[in-house]
């Protein structure tokens, strides 16, 4: 075809395509946004929604959980919890006493040494401190007991205090040693 116009009005044909063209374009970009911005909006909204009902359950809720009553039970009930905790903690840090007394009578007593006296003490979590006064009808008796007693595979540190020895018949001693656990 021949195109019979002047240039002045092909120019304004090519613009006016132009912006038909980026009207177009613009439209084509514009709409999916304002669709977007809908959905978000929409969102929005409904996200606020659920925010109040859920604020309305909790203030209800709180309510409910802030009678005097129940603070009394909660209350008590923390007091039994901690209760708990410090028994468990005191359990837990008690020694055995029955494996202990079976260990000191597990020795070989002479048949004249006699224990009167019994202290231990928990030095930490596997070693106990032991200390002992007694009576003995002869520093030879408390000798064979001293030999027993250093040859018991649980027994540390074993020591007579210096006036075990000082009598010979009816002699009183103190020993300390400790004991693994």
């Amino acid at each position: 075809m021949i195109n019979l116009l002047p240039p002045g009005e092909k120019q304004k044909l090519i613009t006016e395509t132009n912006q038909k063209v980026i009207i177009i374009l613009g439209l084509v970009a514009l709409v999916p946004l304002v669709c977007v911005m809908l959905v978000l909006l929409s969102l929005n909204f409904y996200l606020l929604g659920e925010i109040n009902s859920k604020n309305i359950i909790l203030a209800q809720a709180q309510k409910t959980y802030q009678t005097p009553d129940f603070l009394m039970v909660t209350n008590e009930m923390k007091k039994k919890n901690a209760t708990m905790i410090w028994l468990s903690s005191f359990y837990n840090k008690e020694m055995n006493m029955s494996d202990v007394l079976q260990q000191v009578s597990g020795f070989a007593f002479p048949e004249e040494v006699y224990l009167t006296n019994l202290s231990i003490i928990r030095q930490d979590d596997e070693i106990l401190k032991i200390s002992a006064t007694g009576f003995s009808q002869s520093r030879d008796d408390l000798l064979v007991f001293q030999k027993k007693i250093q040859e018991h595979p649980a027994i540390k540190e074993l020591s007579f205090s210096p006036e075990s020895w000082v009598n010979a018949q009816n002699a009183t001693f103190q020993l300390t040693f400790q004991v693994q656990q």
